[in-house]
């Protein structure tokens, strides 16, 4: 007896899909999978779950002949069917009704490779196992077909082909008339594998590979895609109808219309029912034709999906490797999302925590381009959650890692636990922020690939999404300036978003991201000093208490002490003499001088405008001592680590230094000293005259 070989095995793409144990010989390839379809009496088919086609057939076994010709070289090898050893001894076992064994036996029963025959023409060869078969064999029928596959157990099961006798092999390359005649004879379209897969989760699985998924920051696995030009603009050989390549004529093809070209060849291809020998028109069309029965191959598996929707598949039923919805959404395509979310398809679900636990609108506000506006208008359409919470709330803001350590690079401010502006001069914010994962707004804000996410943030805004809400010390707000995000400014303001709230101790607040060091090459110093006057114009206030310092020593000061306290931190260009700087370091060092600058001329501009406001009642207090002056550096704005001195001709400013006191009495301090002078005086000449007014008038 010979025993048939199943050749031919060619690798397809893998899915990653978890495989069965021994008997069932499955593997990792995207290959057709008859699963349990019993042989009833004559061979009839007793059941064949849906789950089994649904997968497309890359890797065949094909089987010219088993007639006992068979060259010796097309033979089974012993260990394929099992790995102890075995005598096994040949012979024949016939029955009254005809039926008959020819093959090996072993222990009494039919053990290794054979042929069995029925009486109604029907047949078998191929591996047996105890009396079963089980392994590698081919199912003939009277007609012609046959099935060449795997058995477990006398039951079709794992990957195989089904050929009948016009010459068609059903390879489960997306039929969906026997989708239909299934489901129309019963069969569960919800029904799972044992590895829990449902039809529909097949689909989708090979519908969108791992390679159609967009990078995006939700999952940071965002990397920015370098094309080459010489790449690009290489030369490959290309196949046209004629013999001669396209090489040839040395005619460069544009990617577009080779894709134009595809697509009007696989529309002829979906056209027609049973278009014959795909792999050889893909072997003989070259990259055009590989390129046609892609789209057509990829435009079945759309269809199948569709119909497996229109016919009840619950698109929430399978959540492993993730649910469907996670594919769609990953490969950024908004018509699949729609009419996933239309078939019922739940928008509360995650990936697990081990990925980070995000949301499908997580993702979808990561998207770049056009897609990720349309699957986030339609995810948000859905009643999805725009403040659902992603599983990283002990994640740390990527910038702010490779931030400098306050316990190891001590900062040289001297601080004396300073309190801080008095009460009297800010307004406290009436927001206690809530610390937690990231929110789709807190991606969309964070995206360095592409600013013009304003329409994402607007949705967002508009479906209530919080603006308010904490990640890792950050707010929406802080990460759009943090990234330089500033198209995305306006709309955070105009949404609701607090300049004021107060966030982590390393952030501070929405005008100390501004002046952070770290985000300082984000964008240039005319874009800081105009982003600085928005969010004053905004209700940002340069007199909000912020806190500075380490884990042992801290202090309360304003956004230009956080500005001096970050840039004590860097000791090299702090202690490096300008002209040994480089001229890229004596750039930022200038920059930096400049924003101090001007933040300490803004914050006089304030504090001289709130004390302007005070009423008589508010100077009475003052003079009194029943209220606080906030005192500061009338030239350098700090109020942390220094010592200040009051001006001795008016009383009414404070100096760090004898640079800051010679430089504000030179700027300003000049005029506004004299000229209070003046007014005290002829404040006195106006009281003397009155009491002078008065004693006449007694006399």
């Amino acid at each position: 007896m010979t025993k048939p070989l199943l050749a031919n095995q060619s690798s397809a793409r893998k899915c990653h899909l978890p495989s069965r144990q021994s008997g069932t010989y499955l593997s990792t390839c995207t290959l057709t999978c008859f699963r349990t379809a019993r042989l009833a009496g004559a061979g009839q088919w007793e059941r064949t779950p849906l789950c089994g086609l649904t997968h497309s057939a890359t890797r065949v076994f094909q089987a010219e002949d088993y007639e006992e010709e068979i060259e010796p070289q097309y033979l089974y090898c012993e260990e394929d069917m099992n790995n102890n050893k075995i005598e096994t001894k040949v012979g024949v076992q016939e029955w009254p009704d005809g039926s008959s064994y020819r093959g090996e036996f072993a222990l009494d029963l039919k053990l290794g490779y054979g042929e069995f025959a029925w009486d109604n023409g029907e047949r078998y060869v191929g591996q047996f196992y105890k009396d079963h078969r089980h392994g590698k064999g081919v199912y003939f029928w009277p007609d012609g077909s046959k099935f060449i596959g795997s058995f477990y157990l006398s039951r079709k099961e794992g990957y195989g082909v089904m050929e009948f006798n016009d010459g068609r092999k059903f390879q489960m390359n997306y039929h969906d008339d026997i989708i239909n005649l299934l489901l129309d004879n019963g069969a569960d379209v919800n029904k799972c594998s044992d590895e829990g897969l449902s039809a529909l989760s097949m689909c989708v699985i090979h519908y969108f590979p791992e390679e159609s998924f967009q990078p995006n920051i939700a999952e940071r696995n965002f990397s920015r895609r370098e094309s080459s030009e010489e790449s690009e603009n290489s030369v490959v050989e290309k196949s046209s109808e004629t013999n001669c390549g396209i090489y040839n004529f040395k005619i460069q093809v544009s990617v577009e219309a080779m894709q134009r070209g595809a697509a009007a060849l696989s529309e002829h291809m979906l056209k027609v029912p049973y278009f014959a020998d795909c792999e050889g028109l893909v072997q003989q069309e070259g990259t055009l034709g590989r390129m046609a029965a892609s789209i057509t191959e990829h435009a079945k598996r759309l269809a199948t999906i569709k119909l497996l929707l229109r016919r009840g598949a619950d698109p929430n039923m399978c959540r492993i490797p993730m649910y469907v919805l996670f594919f769609a959404v990953k490969a950024a395509d908004p018509n699949a999302v729609r009419f996933l979310l239309e078939a019922g398809a739940r928008t509360d679900i995650r990936l697990p925590t081990r990925l980070g636990g995000t949301a499908p609108l997580h993702i979808a506000a990561a998207l770049p381009g056009e897609e990720g506006v349309e699957i986030t208008s339609s995810l948000l359409h859905s009643a999805t959650d725009p403040n659902v919470r992603a599983e990283d709330e002990n994640d740390i803001y990527g910038p702010d890692r490779t931030s400098y350590k306050l316990t190891e690079n001590i900062s040289m401010i001297k601080m004396n636990n300073e309190m801080g502006p008095p009460k009297n001069y800010y307004k406290e914010c009436a927001i206690i922020p809530e610390e937690g994962g990231r929110t789709p707004l807190h991606i969309a804000c964070e995206r360095e690939d592409d600013y013009e996410v304003s329409d994402i943030v607007r949705l967002l805004l508009e479906h209530n999404a919080n603006p308010n809400v904490l990640w890792s010390g950050h707010s929406p707000l802080s990460l759009a300036i943090a990234s330089g995000n500033d198209q995305v400014l306006a709309e955070l303001l105009a949404g609701g978003a607090e300049p004021n709230l107060p966030l982590g101790q390393v952030v501070g607040s929405a005008l100390c991201a501004v002046a952070n060091t770290t985000y300082e090459f984000k964008r240039t110093l005319a874009s800081k000093i105009a982003l600085i006057n928005s969010l004053i114009a905004g209700g940002a206030d340069m007199l909000m208490p912020i806190t500075i310092g380490d884990e042992t020593r801290t202090a309360v000061g304003t956004v230009v002490d956080y500005a001096h306290f970050r840039i004590y931190q860097d000791k090299r260009m702090l202690h490096t003499p300008y002209h040994a700087l480089s001229p890229t370091e004596r750039e930022t060092f200038t920059s930096r001088k400049k924003l101090l600058e001007y933040l300490s001329e803004r914050l006089r501009e304030c504090v001289t405008s709130r004390e302007k406001q005070w009423d008589r009642e508010e100077i009475r207090r003052l003079k009194y001592g029943e209220a606080k002056v906030f005192k500061y550096c009338y030239q350098c704005g700090r109020s942390v680590g220094v010592n200040l001195s009051v001006c001795t001709r008016c009383f009414e400013i404070y100096t760090c230094s004898k640079t800051c006191k010679v430089k504000a009495w030179n700027d300003r301090h000049k005029r506004e000293c004299v000229l209070g002078r003046l007014i005290c005086l002829v404040c006195v000449l106006e009281l003397l005259s009155s009491r002078f007014a008065v004693l006449l008038e007694i006399t």
